[in-house]
């Protein structure tokens, strides 16, 4: 039976920009990594260091992917979207995309921030037609108390 995506904590997600996008605590990240565990729902933690733009942020995602052939990777757009619509190379019933920054970006790409933003909504959707829940999480929060 697949767990629904209503199931993953912070349900519903709250709409950050038009997109199905949950914004969470640090400190909440325990909980929510326990829950996915409980549910069998595979976490996708995406640690991004420095800049927000189209290249660091792909290459923080093919490390949280463990995209199975990192060197192949395309490193753009389409391949990205091709990879986080099919995962199927990770295990559980399900996916949660926790998506962390260190510290503050040094630079924000817009722009690259708008495309991700569409490439994970439009991810959402497609599981969701599955019936295979997929929810991101931005951690709000600097890492230090």
């Amino acid at each position: 039976m697949t767990a629904s995506d209503d199931a993953l904590p912070f349900a519903p997600p709250d709409l950050l920009h038009g997109h199905a996008i949950s914004l969470i605590d640090r400190h909440q990240v325990p909980d929510l990594l326990k829950a996915c565990a409980e549910l069998e729902i595979t976490p996708i933690e995406v640690l991004v260091r420095g800049s927000l733009d189209k290249q660091t942020l792909l290459q923080a995602f093919a490390q949280g992917m463990r995209y199975p052939d990192f060197e192949n990777f395309g490193f753009n757009w389409d391949a990205f979207e091709d990879a986080i619509n099919d995962l199927s190379w990770l295990p559980g019933s399900g996916f949660a995309v926790v998506f962390k920054t260190q510290d503050q970006a040094a630079r924000s790409d817009q722009d690259d921030l708008h495309m991700l933003r569409e490439i994970l909504t439009q991810a959402h959707v497609n599981w969701a037609a599955s019936e295979v829940p997929f929810r991101t999480y931005v951690v709000n929060g600097s890492p230090h108390h």
